[in-house]
Formats: C-alpha cells, sequence, structure tokens
C-alpha cells in the first residue's frame, strides 16, 4: 500500500462521521495515491525529454528543442497541484469540524442556545449577564458532518479585566468560524455585522414577541423543539454546501505540505525564462523527489525507461 492509503486506513479507524469515514475511505482506496501517479508520469515524461536530448544527443533519434514541451508538461502539472491545494480546506473541516460559533450581546440566550443544540448541559445558564467568559466547543454529529459549536462570551465593551480577555477570545473565535450564529434579542434593534464570514441572524426568546423580526433570518424560543430542529437544518444544510462533493485529494498536513513545496519549485521553474537544459532537469527531478515522499520514488531506472518507452534508441 501506498503510504497515502496507509493514512487512510488510520483516518477511518479514527473517523466519527459519516463524512469523515467517505473522505478515509476514499484515500484509503487510493484516491491521492493514483492522482499522485498521474504526476508522477507527467515529471517523467518532462525528465524523458530533457534527458533524452542531453544524454542521447548523438543518436539519431534523439528530440531537440524540448523545453517548450517540457514547460507546457510543467504548466499542466501546476494547475493540478493548485486545483488540489484549493481544496485542501474542506477536508481539514471534515477531518477537524465545521466550526460554529454563537455570538452576540450579553444575556441573549447564547449559553441555552449552545445547550439545545447538542441535546445536555454544557454551559451554565444564569439570567445575569457576562456568566460565560471564556470559548466552549461541542463537537457533535449532524447530518454526517462533525460540527463544532462555541459558545462565547457577550461582545460589549467592560471594565471588567476577565471580561475583556473573554471578549477579545471571542473576537478572535469569530475570525476562525466557518459559521457564525448571531443571536439577538427578538424586542432589540438589527444587529450590525461587520464580519466577511457566512452568518445567520438568530432572533431570540422569539415567544416574548408576536412576530419575527425582519432582520432575522431564523427565529428561536430555547423551549420549541420545532425551531431548534429548523436552526440545525439550516447549519446542516450551510455545512454541506461547504463541505459535500468528491473527497478532497489531500487530506493532512504531511500532504499539504509536500504538495506546496512541489508547486512552489514548479512556479520558480516557470519563473524562469531563459536556462539550460541541465538546470531545468535538475529542478524538475527535485520537484519530482519532493512529490516522491507522497507515495513513491522517481529513480534513474525509472526515467530511463520512459526513454526507451518514447524514443527509438539505444536499440
Amino acid at each position: 500500500m501506498a503510504l497515502t492509503s496507509v493514512e487512510g486506513v488510520a483516518d477511518l479507524i479514527d473517523a466519527r462521521t459519516e463524512a469523515q469515514r467517505k473522505q478515509a475511505l476514499a484515500q484509503a482506496g487510493g484516491h491521492l495515491a493514483d492522482e499522485s501517479a498521474k504526476w508522477r508520469e507527467l515529471l517523467l515524461e518532462a525528465l524523458a525529454f530533457l534527458d533524452a536530448e542531453i544524454d542521447f544527443s548523438d543518436e539519431g533519434e534523439a528530440p531537440t528543442g524540448v523545453v517548450s514541451q517540457v514547460l507546457s508538461l510543467c504548466r499542466l502539472l501546476l494547475s493540478q497541484l493548485e486545483a488540489a491545494l484549493a481544496d485542501a480546506g474542506r477536508s481539514e473541516r471534515v477531518r477537524s469540524g465545521y466550526r460554529v460559533v454563537i455570538a452576540g450581546l450579553p444575556n441573549a440566550g447564547k449559553s441555552s442556545l449552545m445547550n439545545a443544540l447538542v441535546r445536555r448541559d454544557v454551559t451554565i445558564v444564569t439570567e445575569h449577564p457576562g456568566t460565560t467568559r471564556d470559548i466552549i466547543e461541542v463537537e457533535f454529529d449532524l447530518n454526517g458532518f462533525s460540527i463544532v459549536v462555541c459558545d462565547t462570551a457577550g461582545v460589549r465593551e467592560t471594565v471588567d479585566p476577565v471580561e475583556k480577555i473573554g471578549v477579545a477570545r471571542t473576537r478572535a473565535a469569530l475570525r476562525s468560524a466557518d459559521l457564525i450564529i448571531w443571536l439577538a434579542d427578538a424586542r432589540g434593534e438589527a444587529p450590525q455585522l461587520d464580519s466577511g464570514t457566512p452568518a445567520l441572524i438568530v432572533a431570540s426568546k422569539m415567544d416574548l414577541v408576536a412576530s419575527m423580526p425582519e432582520w432575522a433570518d431564523v427565529g428561536m424560543s430555547i423551549g420549541d423543539e420545532n425551531r431548534i430542529e429548523a436552526l440545525k437544518q439550516r447549519v446542516a444544510e450551510l455545512a454541506a454546501a461547504e463541505l459535500a462533493g468528491e473527497p478532497p485529494l489531500i487530506t493532512n498536513e504531511r500532504h499539504r505540505m509536500h504538495i506546496e513545496n512541489a508547486a512552489r519549485q514548479l512556479s520558480g521553474v516557470m519563473a524562469i525564462q531563459t536556462v539550460s537544459i541541465e538546470l531545468l532537469a535538475e529542478d524538475i527531478r527535485r520537484c519530482a523527489i519532493t512529490l516522491s515522499a507522497l507515495s513513491g520514488n522517481v529513480g534513474t531506472e525509472d526515467v530511463l525507461g520512459a526513454i526507451f518507452s518514447r524514443f527509438c534508441m539505444g536499440k
């Protein structure tokens, strides 16, 4: 088995949700190993062109002027590596959880909502504003996705030094969120959010008003199971829109590191307009060594095999 497939088996053992299971199963089945084999073939082809011109220039069938062909292959591979890297964040969220941060003013009902979503008492609920001072995180399975829901300190100006730390941590949590649930009293005014993160504006304490305010996306009353389920369904839909689809190729930090390094090396090759084919071959060989760490190796015998399979020489 390729190393990436072994890692997939390990992820499969640790999977807690259906989405994690599917991602791990694809990796164990050779998802990245198969794709990296195609990348390997592109590099072998590029090296075959270069080494054939370098080492077999006295052969009548040796190719000449191969740089443009080699750069075309590098350009194709670079686009594929960049596409894999662009999708890497999705795999990390499947693995570690889609982060939902509950935020709002003090005493808006954030802790009560947290308990209702995860169906157990994980945070202290009182009528006193500022009860929650730190970030409280709970992971739960929602429609096959791992959701990490975070209760936070109420956002307000305060002179209490401990509460100030809690508010600062809330703002940091908002910056790292995949989704913000901003809770606001249905009797109050529309909240003003300046975050670029997707957000659901939830009107709390709906049992105290006649109708849902126009500024709200969802109405909430902690004792109303239907409203709780409606909110969970909205969260599930947003998570699915971000995380569903074909399993991504990159599923851990090791994959990302090697592919990023290879993409950086290829970008360097593409940036140089004039270079000797000997140096070009060495740069591409280094890229091949970087990618080989994913699941296999590219050695001299591989390159010679590629040369003799493509060109009629040495026979």
